[in-house]
């Protein structure tokens, strides 16, 4: 026959420390699963010892309980972890855990999901200061390819005044090339015709 093993209230002790610094739940199984043995009705019995016993405790035990309901609905659709260990009712979590220390536990889950949320806000304030930024910026590069856009206006009006420009001037200078033509044909053309001095033409 065999027999269980013997526990000491220093272990249940160092059990449930461990468990509460883990921030994992400290019940009776939990603290008997941590040990490895130990029986139920004993690891209760040294919780009691440990915790204090009395008309006070047993009431703030009761204030625990309402507190607790409310804490739960509260918190529920907060909570993105371990839904089996959520949805558990919270009168079987009493019955077989100390309500004081599932308090503490929700207390440090909260804790850890209101420092998450933290963390996403300030995210989302980072994305949109460079959102801010990006617009900011962006809006700048419109107004400087709107001024290029200007400015290459600008240049192609002025080359194409410098086209016809040339254009005009090369006609100009065409025309009086070609006027300076004849007038040097005609000369040419005259001194041939006339005779020279003391010259007579014979016309016989």
């Amino acid at each position: 026959m065999s027999r269980t093993a013997k526990i000491t209230k220093d272990d249940v002790r160092a059990a449930r420390n461990a468990l509460r610094a883990g921030g994992l739940a400290h019940g009776i199984t939990a603290i008997r699963n941590h040990i490895g043995c130990g029986s139920p009705q004993l690891i209760t019995r040294f919780i009691r010892e440990l915790d204090g016993s009395g008309d006070q405790r047993a009431v703030g035990i009761t204030h625990e309980k309402a507190n607790l309901a409310g804490i739960s609905e509260a918190v529920a659709g907060a909570l993105n972890s371990e839904p089996a260990e959520r949805t558990q009712p919270t009168s079987a979590m009493a019955t077989q855990e100390d309500p004081s220390a599932y308090i503490a536990a929700r207390h440090q889950k909260i804790m850890r999901e209101g420092l998450v949320s933290e963390r996403l806000s300030d995210g989302i304030s980072e994305l949109e200061r460079e959102l801010t930024t990006a617009r900011a910026q962006n809006a700048q590069l419109t107004v400087q390819v709107q001024s290029l856009e200007h400015e290459l206006d600008a240049q192609r009006q002025m080359f194409k005044s410098w086209q016809r420009d040339q254009v005009y001037e090369r006609a100009l200078l065409l025309t009086r090339l070609e006027q300076l033509s004849l007038a040097i044909h005609g000369r040419n053309t005259q001194r041939i015709a006339s005779p020279k001095g003391g010259e007579q033409l014979d016309l016989y």
